[in-house]
């Protein structure tokens, strides 16, 4: 499955369950920079106000030290940064662990 998939199906997936999410990208245009480098592929807000970030990493990805280190500074202020692998990951959160949301 292509990355783009992947955050269309994530995507789609967690705005039916009230979540509010969207596809976010750093980059620069020209001489402005939008987003934030190291923030997550996939960035909104949980049912329950929550800050939430997913990053979207194939099966033997790791996470660069800019990711790392925004990783701890959303976690450090109660947000959610979570790293999946796949659309499994995410459903098998919902499911099994929707505490992982709530608090």
């Amino acid at each position: 499955m292509k990355e783009q998939q992947l955050y269309k199906q994530i995507i789609d997936y967690l705005n039916s369950c009230g979540f509010f999410v969207w596809r976010a990208s750093v980059g620069r245009r020209g001489k402005y920079r939008h987003g934030k480098p190291g923030q997550g592929d996939i960035i909104g807000v949980t049912p329950n106000g929550k800050h939430i970030e997913i990053e979207c990493k194939k099966p033997e990805g790791k996470l660069s030290a800019v990711q790392i280190e925004h990783k701890g500074e959303v976690e450090k202020r109660k947000g959610l940064y979570l790293v999946v692998d796949s659309f499994k990951e995410i459903i098998d959160l919902i499911t099994f662990r929707p505490d992982v949301f709530l608090y």
